[in-house]
C-alpha cells in the first residue's frame, strides 16, 4: 500500500457545505478565527487535520493556504469541491484528479508568456505523482464502494449518476465563471489537456509550489461550463458535492497512512 505520511493536513472547500460533512467529524473539534474565516481543528479520520471554506476565488484560496502553511503549519493540503466540465466526455457527477494546474486568467504580455507567473516563470504547477496516484485509487473506490451508502437513491436519480468516472487531467482556474462554450473552446485550446475549469485550485497550487508543500486538487463536475444542460447547483453542492467530499477525503487519508 502506498504511504505519504503526514502530521498535519489542511482541508480546503470552496463553499461551506463541501466542508460541512468534514467538520462534523472533527475529533477534539475547536474553532479559530482570523480575520473573516474560521479555521476547524482537530482530529479527522485519525490524523490531525484543519478544515476550512476560504471563499470563491483565486486570492481568497491563496491567502487561507498561507494561513494553513504558516500559521497552522499544514505539511499536506487537499482542496475538494466543484468545478464545469471542459472536456466534452466529462460528466455530471464524474471526478477530475489535477496532475497539473494553470492559471488561464494570468496574462502579464508582453512582459512574461501568457500564464507564466512572474518571479517563479512557471505557467504550469504539477501534482506530486505519488498523490495523483492515491486519489485516483481512492476515487475509484469511492463510486465503486461507497458512494451509494452516503448518497440518497433520490439524489443519485435526480441528477442521473448511474456511472461516473474518474479522470486524471488538466485544471484550469480563472477568477471568472465560466458559461460561454466560446470561452471554454479556447481555454481548451490554449491550454491543451484541460479537463474542467473552476475557481481556486491553480492558486492554491502555486502557493504550494513556493512552500514546497505537497498538494491535490480533485473536482466533481456539476455541469457543464457551457451550461448546455443546467443543474441545480445549490442542491447538487449540498446532496451530492458534499458527500463526494467526505468519502474522497475520508478514504484519501485512510490510504495514506
Amino acid at each position: 500500500m502506498l504511504s505519504i505520511l503526514f502530521a498535519v493536513v489542511g482541508i480546503m472547500g470552496a463553499m461551506p457545505e463541501e466542508i460541512s460533512l468534514l467538520t462534523q467529524d472533527l475529533k477534539n473539534h475547536q474553532e479559530v478565527q482570523i480575520g473573516p474565516r474560521t479555521y476547524h481543528t482537530g482530529t479527522l479520520y485519525g490524523t490531525e487535520a484543519v478544515v476550512v471554506y476560504p471563499c470563491v476565488g483565486k486570492v481568497a484560496s491563496a491567502s487561507v493556504a498561507t494561513t494553513l502553511i504558516h500559521r497552522f503549519h499544514v505539511d499536506q493540503l487537499f482542496f475538494s469541491g466543484t468545478a464545469g466540465a471542459a472536456d466534452s466526455q466529462l460528466q455530471v457527477g464524474d471526478i477530475v484528479i489535477a496532475d497539473r494546474l494553470v492559471q488561464h486568467d494570468l496574462d502579464a504580455r508582453p512582459f512574461f508568456k501568457q500564464f507564466e507567473v512572474p518571479f517563479l516563470n512557471e505557467s504550469v504547477f504539477f501534482t506530486d505523482p505519488s498523490l495523483v496516484e492515491a486519489a485516483y485509487q481512492t476515487a475509484e473506490s469511492f463510486l465503486d464502494n461507497d458512494m451509494n451508502g452516503l448518497i440518497d437513491a433520490a439524489s443519485i436519480d435526480a441528477f442521473s449518476l448511474y456511472s461516473p468516472q474518474v479522470y486524471i487531467g488538466g485544471i484550469a482556474s480563472g477568477d471568472q465563471f465560466i458559461a460561454d462554450p466560446l470561452k471554454i473552446q479556447e481555454i481548451c485550446r490554449l491550454i491543451p489537456g484541460t479537463l474542467c475549469v473552476e475557481m481556486e485550485g491553480a492558486a492554491v497550487a502555486h502557493v504550494c509550489f513556493e512552500n514546497q508543500i505537497p498538494f491535490l486538487i480533485f473536482r466533481v463536475i456539476s455541469d457543464r461550463a457551457d451550461h448546455s444542460a443546467p443543474v441545480d447547483f445549490l442542491k447538487f453542492v449540498r446532496k451530492i458535492a458534499n458527500s463526494y467530499s467526505k468519502g474522497l477525503i475520508q478514504g484519501l487519508i485512510y490510504q495514506l497512512n
